[in-house]
């Protein structure tokens, strides 16, 4: 057998957000695995531009993955068990991380190259070519809490007799 194996699960909201509101989402973890890894992945809606200057576009700021989290928090049986903010993960994870790693952190979190401001879809590249032609762009940000540092500090969710939450309040749009 293998000391261990590593799965993928994607976990939905509980709740669902506000296109424009700053609000909670709540996530409820599963009950049948040991959590060492967690990423938050945030997918922002655009549309195809139909005319220069339109305002369906979408233009994130630089590393949106980061800036949209005003805080997330890991809570079992109501007590707050690990929270931090988006400035502060984002600060730890370059400080932590190799030229390489800083590269696939810029681009899964939205850093990098922000595209053209044309306005005309034939003109655009980076994150606004993606978000605009492809309708939305998902960034992904990595949640290194206590259980990330090693194997064997990973959080034992079978273990536990309630679910395990993670909360995060995002910021609103124009923020």
């Amino acid at each position: 057998f293998c000391p261990f194996s590593k799965s993928k699960i994607v976990v939905t909201p509980q709740t669902s957000i506000n296109a424009t509101a700053q609000q909670v989402v709540k996530f409820q973890l599963p009950n049948h695995m040991l959590l060492n890894k967690m990423y938050l992945k945030t997918s922002f809606a655009g549309g195809a531009d139909t005319n220069q200057g339109g305002s369906n576009k979408v233009s994130l700021t630089e590393f949106a993955g980061y800036a949209c989290v005003q805080e997330i928090r890991i809570v079992y049986q109501g007590a707050e068990i690990w929270r931090s903010d988006g400035d502060s993960m984002f600060v730890s994870d370059y400080y932590r991380s190799n030229k390489e790693q800083s590269l696939l952190l810029d681009y899964m979190s939205g850093g990098g190259n922000l595209g053209e401001l044309d306005g005309s879809l034939g003109n655009l590249t980076g994150r606004k070519a993606i978000a605009s032609q492809g309708g939305q762009i998902d960034l992904a940000v990595p949640i290194n809490a206590f259980f990330s540092e090693k194997l064997s500090a990973a959080l034992d969710l079978a273990a536990l007799s309630s679910p395990v939450f993670v909360e995060v309040n995002y910021r609103d749009v124009a923020s």
